[in-house]
């Protein structure tokens, strides 16, 4: 068995200015929730954040993956449309498509997954890394694993967490 190493995560922040370095490619999400004030309203995502790909060694054929269970929100949130096909409830981001900022600062999202769509319109994006990287073998963490459904909007310190290994 090979121990693998967390990945160093640098930043546990993200908004508007990160959009080209971040990838929302097969990210669980978990929980969705709408928050009406102060503005126009605010969506926010519970999801699992792929922050690392393990490539298969040693004869595996799966990969495996360094997961941070994260708050998406995106704030003045308007002409929302949201489809979730009740056959499947295990939610996952497969496709994001980010359009903007127009002439007004707003951004155009369109969100395809597993079992659902989501379609807005909002004033940019934020996500909160809440927890340092658990690996999985799968692109999902349980529940428990995650520390339950959040939408928190506080990062852990990157700067203290101990070394985390696993032993594949």
């Amino acid at each position: 068995m090979m121990a693998q190493v967390a990945p160093q995560v640098r930043q546990t922040q993200f908004s508007e200015v990160d959009l080209s370095q971040v990838s929302w490619h097969d990210n669980a999400v978990h929980a969705f929730a709408f928050e009406p004030e102060p503005s126009s309203g605010t969506l926010m995502l519970d999801i699992d954040h792929i922050v690392q790909w393990i490539k298969p060694v040693g004869g595996a054929e799966a990969y495996s993956f360094w997961i941070c269970p994260a708050t998406l929100v995106l704030p003045d949130a308007f002409d929302l449309k949201l489809n979730v096909d009740p056959i499947g409830y295990d939610l996952a981001i497969v496709d994001c498509d980010v359009d903007g900022p127009d002439d007004r600062g707003i951004y155009t999202w369109g969100l395809v997954g597993n079992y659902f769509e989501l379609r807005l319109r909002s004033t940019g994006f934020r996500q909160y890394l809440r927890r340092p990287p658990t690996n999985s073998t799968r692109q999902r963490l349980a529940v428990a694993e995650r520390g339950g459904i959040s939408f928190d909007c506080r990062t852990f310190d990157a700067d203290v967490v101990q070394e985390l290994t696993w032993d594949q």
